[in-house]
């Protein structure tokens, strides 16, 4: 028996509609309606619930080679994309560091690399994250706009104070100024985004690793 056949057996033994499985398990109920029509299969998490919802074991549910492949595969995904992520975490941190680096210009220092290489890491950081339920809270946006704004500032006012800015400020022309200056901006606000991403989007990925 497919998997959404015995949900859907489950659900009937127990005298319930797919509104009331939805409604218990704050879901919609298009997607119960998908388990029992086998459209989709409800993730790990969701199983256990529906196992515990239904009194009855997970060995019943997953008693089914088609869906022990779809979850053996789905398990498999996870760990790869949790690999991308902790190696992305890494790489932001790396090129955040040579971020500021090429920021601050010592010495004339400065590459096209670093930026390029630091929107990579921080993209893929943030598409193989899996917890951004945790912003519906407004004390998290809001801790993460200040944490935003404030290091884009800071880095912003020391910039403008620097002596290498000062310097090719004086140097060139109001044209190529605007540009220096467009390119000084769009940089400070991939740092920012990318020091909120590593302070804020650490969770729940790394405690996924470290269980494995």
């Amino acid at each position: 028996m497919e998997i959404g056949e015995k949900l859907k057996q489950c659900r009937s033994q127990k005298q319930l509609t797919q509104a009331d499985v939805a409604e218990k398990l704050h879901v919609s109920r298009k997607t119960v309606s998908g388990w029992e029509t086998g459209r989709s299969y409800p993730d790990i998490k969701m199983l256990v619930k529906l196992a515990t919802l239904f009194d009855i074991s997970l060995d019943v549910l997953l008693n089914n080679e088609k869906a022990l492949d779809h979850y053996e595969k789905q398990d498999q995904l996870g760990k790869n994309s949790t690999r991308v992520f902790k190696w992305a975490y890494w790489a932001t941190a790396l090129f955040l560091i040579l971020g500021y680096v090429d920021l601050f210009r010592p010495g004339g220092f400065h590459t096209i690399v670093i930026p390029v290489g630091l929107l990579i890491a921080v993209i893929l950081l943030m598409s193989h994250y899996t917890g951004w339920r945790k912003f519906k809270k407004i004390r998290v946006l809001l801790t993460c706009l200040i944490l935003f704004i404030g290091s884009g500032g800071l880095a912003g006012s020391l910039v403008s104070i620097s002596p290498e800015f000062l310097r090719i400020i004086s140097e060139n022309s109001s044209f190529e100024n605007t540009g220096f200056m467009l390119a000084r901006f769009m940089l400070i606000v991939l740092l920012s985004t990318s020091l909120c991403a590593l302070v804020f989007l650490r969770e729940p990925n790394f405690d996924k690793e470290s269980v494995e």
